[in-house]
């Protein structure tokens, strides 16, 4: 770490939140900071976010860049989040009228001088156009989490690739989902859960892709369990007895594994969880939801696995696409959750779902989930009892710990 004198004589300091407490510790005085930004705000404790805030001065300018409809901070200890300490800075900037009004269909308003005046210089500016989707993958993201107000930016030529294959059910829209009533499992030595017939699928998914000329580093596949991530890793011949140095590797580059054995054709596809992809993008993902048996859905709500009750994860999950979206899972779990109800319909509206007949006609008159829509909102009747109810922690199911009670 440079002296003290060396550190003042920079404009501009680029550090972690974490870190910048060293500064109060090597003598930097309060205030010495005029601006200040955060990048993935989002993501940032709103007690990690305070410590380089702490070193601003009072007139400071402080910028928080961010989507607070993906992940957000992770906090492990019970205790911790049922006090609020997973809420980031910028979801409170946010919670406390920091953004435009905006009018009943949902459009940003631009900001007038009267409206500045009146945020006395507080202003809250959100992405309006995506370079990254193709147009129509973007809905599937933009009408259930941003209100319908992204524009589509990217270039058609870059993202129409998979537009007309033959194994899409509606050639013209380039996304997928199909059903498959399979069976969960897990190890004795493991307490995380796989879906074999699921891994088949994405493999003899993936060799189609291969077939037709995508590049393995286009193709992500994404499922919220970490087994799963190892058997599919396993079926693209990944060993990790015989590949701890990839292991290393790959933690260097953020924990997601690619498929690095020499000499196989998949070298290059990224497996990993949500999480991990976070931040990321390839032209193709494919998503495996694994949970098919209702009877474990509770444990997932325990433990705060999977991908129902969790709509940041389902929008980072669906939001990593660039040309080509295709979600393997059984909708008799998924259609229990409202935000993949959302989904569900939407696919099903542009010719993209294979699966059971569903009264979609109905959930389509459905408000479009709100922000509190998390696992209070997951439909578990018949797994709790007629009179049972599901109880929720007094803060927000989707960033705090959640206690289930019966209640007679």
């Amino acid at each position: 770490v440079p002296k003290l004198a060396q550190l003042k004589s920079y404009r501009l300091l680029v550090t972690t939140c974490t870190t910048s407490g060293l500064l109060s510790t090597m003598g930097l005085e309060p205030g010495h900071f005029t601006h200040v930004l955060i990048d993935e705000a989002g993501e940032a404790m709103l007690a990690e976010a305070m410590v380089p805030l702490s070193l601003a001065a009072d007139n400071a300018i402080l910028m928080l860049a961010g989507d607070s409809k993906q992940l957000g901070p992770v906090v492990r200890s019970a205790v911790a989040k049922s006090r609020g300490l997973q809420v980031s800075l910028l979801e409170v900037a946010e919670e406390h009228g920091l953004s435009a009004p905006r009018p009943g269909d949902g459009a940003i308003v631009p900001w007038s001088t009267e409206t500045k005046a009146a945020h006395m210089g507080r202003h809250l500016c959100g992405l309006r156009v995506s370079y990254r989707a193709h147009p129509s993958l973007l809905t599937l993201f933009s009408a259930p989490f941003y209100d319908s107000t992204l524009q589509p930016g990217a270039a058609l030529p870059m993202v129409s690739g998979y537009i007309g294959w033959s194994q899409l059910l509606n050639p013209q829209f380039p996304a997928m989902f199909e059903h498959l009533n399979a069976v969960d499992a897990r190890d004795d030595d493991s307490p995380s859960w796989f879906n074999m017939r699921e891994v088949d699928y994405v493999k003899k998914l993936v060799d189609k892709l291969l077939s037709r000329g995508t590049r393995p580093k286009d193709i992500g596949i994404i499922t919220p369990f970490q087994k799963q991530v190892h058997k599919i890793r396993a079926a693209f011949g990944w060993d990790r007895r015989s590949n701890r140095n990839i292991g290393r590797k790959n933690r260097d580059r953020g924990g997601v594994a690619d498929i690095e054995s020499a000499g196989t054709v998949y070298t290059g596809i990224r497996v990993g969880t949500v999480e991990k992809f976070q931040g990321m993008e390839r032209h193709v993902i494919i998503i495996s939801t694994v949970r098919s048996q209702k009877e474990y859905i509770l444990h997932d709500h325990k433990f705060r696995l999977g991908l129902l009750g969790s709509p940041k994860r389902l929008n980072v999950a669906i939001s990593r696409v660039r040309s080509l979206l295709w979600i393997v899972g059984n909708v008799n779990i998924l259609k229990r959750d409202p935000w993949w109800r959302a989904l569900l319909t939407l696919l099903h509206k542009d010719g993209a779902y294979k699966g059971p007949p569903l009264p979609f006609e109905a959930w389509s008159e459905e408000a479009t989930p709100n922000d509190d829509a998390g696992w209070g909102s997951v439909d578990c009747s018949d797994l709790l009892g007629p009179d049972a109810q599901l109880k929720l922690h007094e803060f927000d199911g989707e960033n705090h710990e959640l206690e289930w009670r019966m209640e007679y």
